[in-house]
């Protein structure tokens, strides 16, 4: 025991006044001073209330440890005075009867020879509040924090939301009561639905499944986005049910920003004391449960993105990869997985640069430069496989900073090009290693390949030559040829029109003769050409719109002669379901069919030659059957072969080139078709050919017709009051278009070329003519120049350009020129009224002209009538050109006329064109005749002048063999248009 403290009352008294905290003296355990802090502390008036009273008087009965005041007071009185000090903790009760606690400390002093106790109180009721206000703190954070990590479980929001609410409820300082709900807004409903709840009757499960927005107070709370109170069941709590106890309410709603998430129900007790300290904490809660909610279903709208992505990626035959801007890989693909030997949470886990073996910073940091500024970039790279081995990829790599800065890269394995392109370096390290050793030797095989080189380029030469003396050669021999010949036959027809008397019978059948013999010739040299072409792959299809009937009666017409002077059965069968226009090349189906015809003809003593046509799913089938000598098996193996026929005796016995079933093949087979062949030796052959034709009224053809489309009927002679003036350097084709005109109504002018038409324009004024036709190839002027000084001087008076140039970039060219539209040639007379009534002067009268003689519609068909053949059938449509000139054969005699007169030199100005050769004047020549060609509908003429234009153009190394060919056609042509009008032939 420390020896006690000695010291004077006046001292001690004076040291106890001077201490804010309550101070005490006491003997014999009772208190004999204090200052005025203890009268105050205590609530008493003056501290002679409190002298001679001992320490359990101002205690509560008891202590918090249950220990009674009055022995625990002598015990720590007891300690005091055994140890000269003690401290510890003591409940006081003042003398309202409230209670605080207070650190008591007991010090043993003397005092005149008496052991007393000095006692100091430190009161501690403000330092309790805090603990106990810092404990709720850290209970509220830790409640907070324990609801957050719900956030990162993986269960459904339903049950996060059932435990937090578990969690919340069982606070003790909330003063909760142990009952309450979570509601999920539908808010495209406008109702809220229970997710959780905790110890709900059945009866308000049911009833508050969904509740209305503005229905009792949850419905309140949802409507007004505001807490709803009640510390009893009031008029707001609208639904009841029998033996529902009383309670209160904090009905708070969840909200992200100003959209409704649900709202949150607690039960309270009744008569409950809102607390703002407790609502503070409460609304906390409800702002982390809105993040849940939100978060949850962002997250589910996020998943069914992510299901759509994966989809897409699952699918890529090429590895994919997602990065985002820290290098983390964020998705990939199910190839990558396959390619890199990762599953894709690992792949998750990882950075790019644990992908990527490249380490030149440099190069990552142009590549990056390259994504962020361009949004895309391709570069080649090696990646690591999870076993370390290193495969290389070419990456597609694309930035898009709207999707949050991501990175989508395409990854293509390229190991087998590596593979190759080491294989190839490889192989070109050998080579250097061989050629390194081969130094010495370079000289020697340098001499002897440089001998090599020149015997090539002069075999390369020789082969030059022969491909050009060929080619003069055909050229050559089709003019030698065919000049002749064209004498021969028109002197033949000239000769058997002569001798038609049974006197002249004798001389007619020789020139009956001369004239088969000199067709057989021009068949063999038309044979020889058309290989010649097939051979060097000049051959061109055309897709027009035919007449199947048409083409059956030409067949008819060219065999049916030859079939009856052997006496046979000639029959052409069409099956009557088949639709009467097609689309295809009627000039070469016509060739196939003759060929085939020619030959069963030929190869046929007695008996019959047929030809029947039947429909296919795609197209037509011909079948060409005769009962001639037949065919062996072996003879069967090389009747396509060019110049070659069954054998040696077949030539000698029926003649031929062997090459008519070798082009019939070709042509076949250019067409896309197919042929088959039977026969027996001899019980005749079978040759059966399908076409693969489109019908004209499926719309799928893409050839233009020759028949012009149907269109609204136009009115008799819309043209009336109409003038108009036609620029045209060809005769023919300006009687073509006059006769149109006139025919239609209008007052025609001519003029020969556009200089001509411009002289007449500026004498007469613009306004004596409502519209300009105009050619476009013409001498001095052309139509392009004559277009262009009109649209300058002269913008109101509108010029259309005809011309036998069809194509979209001539159309382009007119209108470049001024012009306001482009008419084609031959010119369908529909297509130009119609083509002036839209483009003439909205002033421009239509009214009758007094230029204009009525012309009748159609004239009497005079001297060639419908039943008899033309000569210069082989050449035209003959039905086509009848119905475009209202079947006014006096009007096609006129043209066939200027016709002969205009171009009966042009056979030779071909030849001399191309002996000299002179591609502008061939080109020149053929557009003349191919605008005269199309208003006669000589189709096949027409199509090879326009094919002879565009060789002249582009400088075809063939130029002198179309030429040639087209030049003897011509002559031919104009022989049979002079035997038509029952002129002599024409000279040159």
């Amino acid at each position: 025991m420390k020896a006690p403290l000695t010291t004077t009352r006046q001292q001690l008294t004076g040291l106890i006044n001077l201490l804010p905290d309550p101070a005490w003296l006491l003997e014999n355990n009772l208190f004999i001073d204090c200052n005025s802090a203890a009268v105050e502390i205590l609530g008493y008036a003056h501290k002679s209330e409190l002298i001679n009273t001992p320490p359990a008087a101002l205690s509560p009965p008891y202590q918090p440890d249950g220990e009674h005041s009055v022995d625990k007071a002598l015990a720590m009185n007891q300690l005091a005075l055994e140890r000269g000090c003690h401290r510890f903790h003591w409940v006081h009760q003042r003398r309202d009867g409230s209670t605080f606690t207070a650190e008591v400390t007991l010090s043993c002093i003397e005092l005149e020879q008496r052991p007393l106790l000095y006692c100091v109180w430190r009161d501690l009721t403000s330092l309790q509040q805090s603990l106990e206000r810092a404990e709720i703190n850290h209970s509220q954070q830790q409640i907070l924090h324990a609801i957050q990590q719900l956030t990162f479980q993986h269960a459904s929001l339903n049950d996060i939301l059932q435990q937090a609410l578990n969690r919340l409820l069982s606070v003790s300082w909330l003063s909760l009561l142990p009952f309450g709900a979570i509601f999920i807004a539908d808010n495209d409903h406008n109702e809220l639905v229970l997710v959780a709840g905790n110890r709900l009757s059945d009866k308000i499960s049911t009833l508050c499944a969904k509740v209305p927005f503005g229905h009792c107070l949850c419905g309140r709370a949802a409507a007004t986005r505001q807490w709803q109170f009640a510390n009893c069941v009031d008029e707001r709590h609208e639904t009841r049910f029998e033996g529902m106890s009383d309670h209160g309410h904090y009905n708070i709603p969840l909200l992200a920003g100003e959209k409704l998430l649900g709202v949150m129900v607690l039960y309270l007790p009744i008569d409950f004391t809102p607390d703002p300290q407790r609502e503070i904490f409460l609304d906390s809660i409800a702002a982390v449960l809105s993040t849940i909610i939100e978060h949850h279903q962002q997250a589910d709208y996020l998943r069914q993105r992510e299901r759509l992505l994966q989809q897409i990626l699952e699918t890529m035959s090429d590895g994919f990869l997602i990065v985002d801007a820290d290098g983390s890989i964020r998705e990939g693909n199910r190839r990558y997985c396959q390619q890199s030997g990762y599953t894709l949470s690992e792949l998750q886990q990882l950075q790019i640069q644990d992908l990527d073996a490249c380490d030149d910073q440099e190069k990552i940091r142009q590549r990056i430069h390259q994504v962020l500024n361009g949004g895309w970039t391709v570069f080649e790279t090696w990646h690591k496989k999870s076993s370390g081995q290193l495969w290389p990829v070419e990456i597609s790599l694309a930035y898009h900073p709207e999707s949050g800065g991501l990175f989508y890269g395409f990854c293509r394995d390229i190991s087998s090009r590596k593979e190759i392109e080491q294989q190839r370096e490889h192989n070109a390290e050998q080579l250097r290693q061989l050629n390194a050793s081969l130094e010495q030797r370079v000289g020697a095989r340098t001499a002897e390949l440089e001998q090599n080189r020149q015997q090539l380029q002069e075999a390369l030469q020789q082969a030059q030559e022969y491909a050009r003396l060929k080619s003069e050669f055909l050229a050559n021999m089709s003019h030698e040829i065919r000049t002749p010949l064209n004498g021969i036959l028109g002197l033949a027809q000239i000769g058997i029109k002569g001798n038609h008397t049974q006197a002249q019978e004798h001389n007619r059948r020789r020139f009956e003769q001369l004239y088969r013999s000199g067709e057989l010739l021009l068949a063999i040299v038309n044979d020889i050409l058309d290989f010649s072409k097939i051979e060097a792959g000049k051959l061109q299809l055309t897709a027009t719109h035919f007449s199947l009937e048409q083409v059956v009666q030409h067949l008819h017409l060219s065999c049916h002669r030859e079939a009856e002077s052997k006496r046979l059965q000639l029959t052409i069968t069409l099956d009557p379901t088949l639709p009467p226009d097609w689309i295809g090349d009627p000039l070469r189906i016509t060739q196939i069919l003759l060929n085939l015809l020619a030959n069963a003809i030929k190869f046929t003593e007695r008996g019959r030659v047929a030809l029947s046509i039947t429909p296919q799913p795609k197209g037509l089938c011909f079948v060409v059957e005769d009962s001639g000598i037949g065919m062996s098996k072996t003879e069967l193996e090389l009747i396509f072969r060019a110049f070659e026929q069954a054998d040696g005796s077949i030539t000698r016995r029926f003649g031929g080139t062997g090459l008519g079933l070798t082009i019939t093949k070709n042509l076949i087979e250019l067409m896309q078709g197919e042929m088959t062949v039977t026969s027996r030796v001899g019980e005749g052959s079978c040759f059966r050919i399908e076409l693969p034709l489109t019908r004209a009224d499926s719309g799928d053809g893409n050839g233009s017709s020759d028949t012009p489309p149907v269109l609204a009927p136009l009115p008799s002679q819309p043209l009336r009051g109409l003038h108009i003036l036609v620029v045209e350097d060809n005769e023919v084709n300006r009687l073509v278009l006059d006769d149109m005109l006139r025919q239609e109504g209008a007052a025609v002018t001519l003029a020969e070329q556009g200089q001509r038409a411009l002289e007449l324009i500026q004498h007469h004024g613009p306004d004596h003519w409502q519209l300009v036709l105009s050619d476009i190839q013409m001498p001095i002027m052309d139509g392009h120049q004559l277009s262009r000084e009109l649209q300058q001087a002269y913008p109101k008076l509108p010029v259309i350009g005809v011309t036998a140039h069809a194509m979209a970039e001539d159309r382009q060219a007119c209108l470049n020129s001024g012009m306001v539209a482009h008419l084609p040639k031959p010119v369908l007379r529909d297509d130009l009224v119609r083509l002036i009534l839209q483009h003439r002067p909205a002033t421009a009268p239509l009214s009758p002209a007094a230029t204009v003689d009525k012309v009748d519609k159609v004239d009497k068909i005079d001297e060639y009538d419908a039943d008899r053949a033309w000569p210069i059938d082989p050449f035209i449509d003959r039905e086509a050109l009848l119905h475009h000139f209202n079947r006014r054969t006096a009007f096609i005699n006129q043209l066939l006329t200027k016709l002969l007169r205009h171009h009966s030199g042009t056979p030779a100005k071909l030849r001399c064109a191309v002996a000299e050769s002179n591609r502008h004047d061939i080109a020149t020549i053929s557009h003349s005749f191919a605008g005269v060609a199309g208003f006669l509908y000589a189709k096949e003429l027409h199509r090879d002048a326009k094919a002879l234009q565009l060789a002249a153009n582009a400088a075809d190394s063939d130029i002198a063999i179309l030429t040639n060919t087209l030049a003897d056609k011509i002559d031919s042509f104009l022989f049979a248009v002079a035997e038509q009008l029952g002129l002599p032939p024409p000279q040159g």
